[in-house]
């Protein structure tokens, strides 16, 4: 609700142009104003800066996340791809606006300051030699009035010395008979005749000087009336031009800076906006089409050797990328949250305060603008505790579930080789025992055939026919048909035990490793159904996640529009001229008693009776009625003592008249002493704010 100043439409900056000082103060208040918007803007667009960098941050980190473009999780490729896409974005339009905010509103504003300091100070001097003349004028008028008193005072001394001498020369040549009343004429010495003459001369020599010092003193006081006249239209005139210079520095202000700076959020925010919008779209299309590709996976072109390597190989790139973007994730809360501290940190000091001398309509639309800052402070640091709250637990839930999906699948892919590689081992074993028993059956085989053959030599040609020394007759080796015997013993000991246990191992690993392989279709199915469901787990999570993130940026986008409409209605009431008046009227209202312009001593011309008798025409001569009887007798004074009596009473009511002018003198002294301090006061105030702009 705005307050209501109706007298504030009345007044402006020609109001206060006998306090010189409050206005100066006000110029000096709105430069440091203006530095201290500058000084705060430098620093949020230093905190937006940082902001970009870390999410420039957040984008390393998304091109380093491992296993993007080798066997990973379905549609997390594509998803990766748009989050990496949406993070180069949002780097770019947070580093933009900071540039923006430095080139478009901070530099154009340092250079607004110091043209308006260029012009205050122009101005400032200006009035103090505007001033300093109306001073000269009014010091030469007191010193023309001083030697035309001086004169005055100089004439009337010469008169009363001139009367007293020709009262002195007549008392001496006049005498008197003692019998009669008649005076008696006696020769005048020539030489007090001449004396006499030559006070009258200098009479009328001081009388004239005195006449040329008063016309000085007219003069001089007409110049001083003209020059105030003159400086007071100059001190007029100069406030307009201040108060249009005034009113162009708030308007900057307001259009230039303030709905600059809420129009660059206004973009930012619609831009990172339609930005989150598009990637989570985009990336619920992704997962949704991934989450719906997932079971057509054992439809593959793999084999089943090779699947199990697929699946290994997959689960453990699924979980270093997952952990990745947990990461991610985290980074960017980080992010949010120290962006928060930052923007805290810049509005918790007392740095954004204006001065009083500002107007209130500009200071309501900065507060706004500091409240602002403020609650987008707050904003970031809720959206960083939901994404702490449920976002980055439900990654954390993900990437623990995800581990033990890896460690399980492992653990039956790796029971699978180990129950594979028994079977293979056992089988080549037992082919290896089956083979070389029956290489020695053969051999066995192969020796009596060898041995029968001797028995049918021997019963063709017994040893005793052939007459000869042979190892059978000499009883170091047995006859043929006892080893034949004891051969096919062996042989048939080796067949029922040996040949037998390797052929029963044989045929026991043929049949344990057909047994296996019946059975590892149905492993290998059991393997890829939990892979199946780790990737739906995975993704599943995954559209948690982006739901819970879709909601945490349409909650912050909603409070960011809010903000915004509160800070462009309090820009769009200001209005810089009803500012300047109601600053005026505050500062009026403020003072402790009205003050009014010190009025122009009029002419004060020196009052002396002496002179003025002496400037007066000789009175016409009287009628003399010596004829008229007198019926009762009057008493008469001598001509000399007549002379002495009128003289005591014009000098009493000469002294009179003087005491009354002096009482009166006095005051308008005093008063012109009072307003010379306080113009001195505010020519050494002047002179001090000079130094300091110096």
């Amino acid at each position: 609700m705005e307050t209501k100043q109706p007298e504030a439409t009345s007044c402006s900056l020609e109001s206060l142009k006998l306090r010189l000082d409050v206005v100066e103060k006000k110029t000096v208040d709105g430069a440091q104003s203006v530095k201290t918007i500058m000084t705060n803007l430098r620093e949020l667009a230093s905190a937006e800066e940082k902001h970009g960098k870390t999410h420039q941050k957040i984008h390393d980190m998304l091109q380093y996340v491992p296993h993007t473009n080798e066997n990973v999780l379905t549609g997390l490729k594509n998803w990766h791809a748009a989050m990496l896409k949406n993070s180069n974005e949002l780097t770019y339009v947070k580093r933009q606006f900071a540039a923006s905010l430095v080139s478009h509103v901070v530099n154009p504003l340092q250079e607004h300051l110091d043209q308006y300091r260029r012009d205050t100070r122009k101005i400032f001097y200006d009035l103090r030699a505007s001033y300093e003349s109306l001073v000269n004028k009014q010091h030469q008028v007191a010193t023309f009035k001083e030697k035309y008193y001086k004169a005055c005072r100089v004439a009337e001394n010469a008169i009363r010395h001139r009367n007293a001498t020709k009262e002195k020369l007549e008392n001496e040549n006049r005498k008197t008979d003692a019998n009669s009343s008649a005076p008696v004429d006696i020769p005048v010495d020539p030489r007090k005749l001449e004396a006499l003459e030559a006070l009258n001369r200098k009479v009328k020599a001081c009388l004239d000087e005195s006449d040329n010092a008063k016309e000085a003193y007219v003069a001089s006081d007409a110049e001083c009336v003209s020059e105030r006249i003159k400086h007071n239209e100059f001190v007029v005139s100069t406030l307009r031009k201040l108060e249009e210079i005034e009113i162009q520095r708030e308007d900057h202000l307001q259009n230039q800076v303030f709905f600059w700076l809420a129009s660059m959020y206004q973009d930012t925010f619609s831009s990172t906006a339609n930005l989150y919008k598009t990637h989570l779209t985009t990336s619920e299309g992704i997962l949704k089409s991934a989450l719906d590709q997932i079971a057509q996976f054992s439809e593959g072109s793999l084999t089943l050797d090779a699947s199990l390597g697929f699946v290994t190989e997959q689960m453990a790139n699924d979980t270093d990328t997952l952990a990745k973007l947990c990461d991610v994730f985290s980074q960017m809360k980080m992010t949010f949250e120290a962006h928060a501290k930052r923007l805290q940190q810049l509005t918790a000091n007392f740095s954004w305060t204006m001065s009083s001398m500002e107007g209130p309509l500009l200071v309501k639309a900065w507060e706004k603008i500091s409240t602002a800052i403020q609650v987008l402070a707050h904003i970031h640091d809720e959206y960083s505790i939901t994404l702490s709250g449920f976002v980055t637990s439900q990654w954390k839930d993900l990437k623990a579930h995800q581990m033990a999906s890896k460690r399980q699948i492992l653990s039956m892919v790796q029971d699978i080789h180990l129950k594979r590689q028994g079977v293979e081992n056992n089988e080549r074993d037992a082919c290896q025992r089956y083979n070389q028993a029956k290489k020695e059956l053969q051999s066995k085989q192969s020796q009596i055939e060898a041995v029968e053959r001797e028995v049918v030599e021997e019963a063709k040609s017994p040893e005793k026919d052939k007459g000869g020394v042979s190892l059978v007759s000499l009883g170091w080796k047995d006859p043929a048909k006892i080893r034949l015997v004891k051969l096919k013993r062996q042989h048939q000991e080796f067949e029922e035990t040996d040949m037998a246990t390797a052929t029963k191992q044989y045929s026991f690993a043929r049949s344990a490793s057909g047994n296996f392989h019946s059975t590892y279709n149905s492993l290998v199915t059991a393997v890829h159904t939990e892979f199946i469901k780790a990737q739906s787990h995975s993704i599943s999570s995954l559209v948690n996640i982006l739901t819970a993130w879709q909601s945490a940026v349409s909650k912050a986008e909603s409070c960011q529009l809010q903000i915004l409409h509160d800070v462009f209605e309090s820009i769009e009431a200001i209005r810089p001229k009803q500012d300047v008046q109601m600053v005026v009227a505050t500062q009026l209202a403020a003072m402790p008693m009205a003050v009014t312009e010190p009025s122009h001593a009029p002419v004060e011309f020196f009052k002396s009776e002496l002179i003025e008798n002496e400037l007066k025409p000789p009175p016409p001569p009287v009628a003399d009625h010596s004829d008229e009887k007198l019926d009762a007798k009057t008493a008469t004074l001598l001509p000399a003592h007549q002379i002495e009596f009128g003289f005591v009473c014009l000098c009493l009511l000469g002294i009179l008249v003087v005491h009354l002018v002096h009482q009166k003198l006095r005051g308008e002294l005093l008063q012109v002493e009072a307003m010379l301090g306080e113009q001195q006061a505010s020519v050494d105030y002047l002179d001090m704010m000079l130094q300091q702009f110096d």
